[in-house]
């Protein structure tokens, strides 16, 4: 029987919830874990499985993010919380019941418990606990922080980690964490935690390894580095081992450098953050230059989706509070025919409930399309964007918040995810009555669907993996060969390049961007890599500038960064980090002509860059 039970709410934090489940099961070992999906054999009855572990566990762990207290069922109208047979309220009745350890864990924005009034009273009690926090910028501390306060509390959890040797000597040699990773040219991994650090780094990498393993071995001064010369010559793989005692010692000149590198003060590269001022970049290729004051997203609200219309004069801007409570979902159409001076265009579009999603502009600008966490897609005609108005009723009938929309490029199709194993295709020839074409199964959970620019081909991303589909008929989608391995990341970001031959996907639980030839859709490989720098735990959004030289990407270390794809099999960053925002960055989008570069998230602000050639 598994010692600590995960539970959780599926459409909620899923990646901080897989951050937990892997810190958990990587310090304690899979079998001392129950998460459901991950710990029940198939064919095994599920009610009696979840419900003997609820019992049996001797900590529930209950995992409570922005949109746990107030998920809906799929008419959007009850909380599921309230309903008697929800699986989240019966797996903590059967807990608390049992006299089991319950700990609530609250993740990313969300930094308080419900009240007791807000909960059934059957688990009204969960209000009154003491609870742990995660947070969704730089969780890993708080992880495995965790990590040994329930080991403090269960001392027979023993970590997996391998342990000390008993005599003095053999500790000093002692290593307790060591990983490779390969990659693309010039990127590093880095795995730290409190008994030891590990990097796996192509030659070129260097500036990336000693800015995380500085931090890391500030704060652990008793344990010494190692290094090989590898990292600092001409090419192959170099590794670090974190090893406790103080006999461990560099293996060369060059290494022994490497290591002093870690431990002096003072950083290699980058640049740090000012507050409220956007910071321009420049290179070779591309210099951005931020243009006026941000725009300011009315009544606080997080900005969330963007969009440029087709002839580059309309930005539209989706809103919403950030963490699915009701209320707050607006969309703002911006006049950008001199982007110096943007004006509003009419009223904010409103009827979403909640926070706006996603935002896609048909191919002749005549219809804009956005998705809610109110589980819904909604379309307007903009021909007149100073008059908006609605087209037919709302879409529902999806069982989660809809991640994305996306329309084709002849403009008849629309793409639709929302966390669950499929994604759909419905027809909008008319977009007043919009028809479901199709629902394939990719049999993993998809967050993001886009077309590629001929329209032939759909790239869907899921955990782990990208596929890749044949939609020249999007009544009947054709997979084009295997799904292909994504290395565990999360997607939270996908875009084709214009001359649809690069894929780039960003996400979640992995600090890179993945960059895909999929010139032959139907065998597609991986020839680029970015590494984004070990302070940034998510990519939230990927766009291609109209020439497909640059790609934009935003992160959760509150920065816009440029990089330079005209080679995807040797992408390189463009200049030092954009830092026009306060908060994680969650949009970004070009215009049209590649003029400009507007960034948005979640500091309620939207900054526009003026994009200009560099100097060679």
């Amino acid at each position: 029987m598994s010692t600590i039970f995960i539970s959780f709410r599926k459409t909620d934090a899923r990646w901080l919830r897989e951050r937990v489940h892997q810190t958990l099961t990587g310090r304690f070992g899979a079998d001392r874990v129950f998460q459901s999906g991950e710990s029940i054999t198939p064919g095994t009855a599920f009610p009696d499985a979840l419900l003997r572990q609820a019992a049996e566990c001797r900590i529930m762990l209950v995992l409570i993010g922005p949109g746990w207290l107030f998920a809906a069922d799929e008419t959007g109208q009850q909380q599921l919380l309230h309903r008697d047979q929800d699986w989240v309220r019966r797996e903590i009745r059967t807990a608390m019941t049992s006299g089991n350890l319950v700990i609530p864990v609250l993740l990313g924005d969300a930094t308080m418990l419900p009240a007791a009034t807000q909960l059934p009273a059957d688990i009204a009690g969960l209000a009154t606990l003491q609870f742990l926090r995660i947070p969704d910028t730089q969780p890993q501390p708080a992880l495995e922080e965790m990590a040994s306060k329930l080991a403090g509390i269960l001392p027979g959890l023993a970590p997996t980690v391998q342990s000390e040797a008993s005599s003095p000597a053999s500790a000093a040699t002692s290593v307790r964490h060591q990983t490779t990773v390969y990659g693309g040219s010039g990127s590093t991994a880095v795995n730290t935690g409190k008994h030891g650090v590990s990097v796996a780094a192509e030659a070129g990498a260097t500036v990336h390894v000693v800015q995380k393993l500085r931090r890391w071995a500030v704060a652990n001064p008793a344990l010494a580095l190692t290094a090989t010369a590898a990292l600092l010559g001409g090419g192959g793989y170099g590794v670090f081992q974190a090893v406790s005692g103080a006999a461990a010692s560099p293996q060369s000149p060059a290494a022994a450098q490497a290591a002093r590198s870690v431990l002096v003060p003072g950083g290699a590269a980058g640049g740090s953050a000012t507050s409220g001022k956007a910071v321009s970049g420049t290179s070779g290729t591309v210099t951005a230059t931020p243009i006026g004051s941000p725009l300011d997203e009315a009544d606080g609200r997080q900005v969330l989706a963007s969009a440029f219309s087709p002839d580059g004069h309309v930005l539209a801007v989706g809103s919403g509070n950030g963490d699915g409570s009701p209320g707050g979902g607006a969309i703002r159409l911006w006049n950008m025919t001199d982007p110096a001076h943007p004006t509003q265009l009419g009223a904010p579009l409103t009827g979403f409930t909640n926070d706006v999603l996603s935002l896609a502009f048909s191919p002749d600008g005549h219809t804009l399309v956005g998705s809610g966490w109110d589980h819904t897609i909604r379309l307007w005609n903009v021909t007149d964007p100073a008059h908006a108005t609605p087209l037919g009723q709302p879409v529902g009938g999806f069982e989660h918040p809809v991640w994305q929309v996306a329309f084709s490029p002849d403009g008849r199709t629309i793409a639709v995810t929302d966390e669950d194993t499929w994604f759909q295709l419905w027809n909008v020839a008319d977009p007043a009555a919009p028809v479901l074409l199709t629902q394939t199964d990719t049999g993993s959970a998809v967050d993001r669907a886009v077309f590629s620019p001929d329209g032939r081909t759909l790239a869907s991303s899921a955990i782990g993996q990208v596929g890749l589909w044949n939609v020249t008929d999007p009544s009947h989608p054709v997979a084009l060969g295997q799904g292909q391995d994504s290395s565990g990341l999360a997607p939270a970001a996908s875009a084709f390049s214009p001359d649809g031959r690069t894929l780039a996907v960003g996400g979640q639980g992995d600090p890179w961007i993945q960059l895909w030839n999929v010139s032959d859709p139907a065998h597609p490989a991986q020839v680029g890599r970015m590494p984004i720098g070990p302070e940034v735990e998510q990519v939230t959004t990927v766009a291609f500038s109209p020439d497909g030289r640059t790609l934009a990407s935003g992160q959760d270390d509150h920065t816009t960064r440029l990089w330079n794809v005209a080679d995807p099999a040797h992408p390189t960053a463009i200049g030092l980090p954009l830092r026009g925002h306060t908060d994680n960055v969650y949009t970004v989008v070009f215009s049209p002509d590649g003029r400009i570069l507007a960034s948005g998230g979640r500091d309620h602000t939207i900054t526009l860059w003026e994009m200009t050639p560099g100097s060679p």
